[in-house]
C-alpha cells in the first residue's frame, strides 16, 4: 500500500480564463484544463542506452509499446522490479555526500 493517510495529488495553481471562472473554482470546466489521466503508451527499458531516441517524433511507430494506466506506478503494472526496502532507498550508497560538520540526526516516532 502506498496511499494510506496521503493527501490526494494536486496543484494549487491554475490559470482560469476569467475572474468569474476563478471565483467558481471548477478547473474541470475551464478550457485551460487538460487531464493527463488515461491510458498511455509505455515502453520500459532496462537502461537508458536501450531507449528509442526518436520517440518524440510525430510519426514514431509505438505499436510495440504496452498500454499503461495513468496515474500509475510502472513497477506495479508489470514493468521493472518493485523497489521496497524498509531501511531506506536501495541506491543510497551510490552517492557521496559532502560532510559539513553541521549534520543533525532526527528520529521519526509513529504513534497511534
Amino acid at each position: 500500500m502506498n496511499a494510506v493517510n496521503r493527501a490526494p495529488m494536486h496543484t494549487n495553481y491554475f490559470a482560469f480564463e476569467t475572474e468569474d471562472a476563478a471565483l467558481k473554482g471548477c478547473k474541470e470546466s475551464s478550457g485551460n484544463f487538460m487531464t493527463l489521466n488515461g491510458t498511455w503508451k509505455f515502453n520500459w527499458v532496462k537502461d537508458a542506452d536501450a531507449r528509442p531516441t526518436d520517440f518524440y517524433q510525430v510519426g514514431f511507430n509505438d505499436k510495440g509499446w504496452a498500454n499503461m494506466p495513468v496515474p500509475g506506478i510502472w513497477e506495479l503494472n508489470g514493468f521493472g522490479d518493485p523497489l521496497y526496502v524498509n531501511i531506506g532507498y536501495a541506491w543510497r550508497n551510490q552517492f557521496k555526500f559532502r560532510q559539513t560538520g553541521k549534520e543533525k540526526k532526527y528520529s521519526l516516532i509513529l504513534a497511534r
